[in-house]
């Protein structure tokens, strides 16, 4: 089932690990961690929202977190519509014209 639940594990998995890793590692650079070869912040920001694919630990944790069903099955469906952020981050990746460096 749909519920308020559901949107609120989605957008944590999305826009959460998109903010937490985008920001970490804007941090990581600016003191001193470059980088890997090749990748620039546009790289980047589509790996984190990749990251929000959480489906193994999510629906581990929405298992354990919520005894009761009302919330258990709600939060499991969110995990499982996080495979949108698939979809999210190859749009991105074509908006900002990423590469896989290959062509360079």
């Amino acid at each position: 089932s749909i519920t308020q639940v559901t949107f609120i594990v989605l957008l944590s998995l999305i826009v959460g690990k998109t903010v937490g890793i985008t920001l970490f590692s804007w941090i990581g650079a600016r003191l001193g961690f470059p980088l890997p070869e090749g990748m620039d912040n546009r790289h980047l920001f589509v790996a984190a929202i990749v990251a929000g694919l959480g489906l193994t630990v999510a629906l581990f944790v929405a298992g354990k977190a919520y005894e009761d069903p009302a919330f258990q099955d709600p939060a499991k469906m969110g995990a499982v519509l996080s495979v949108g952020a698939a979809i999210i981050a190859l749009v991105v990746g074509r908006m900002l014209k990423v590469k896989d460096g290959s062509d360079e």
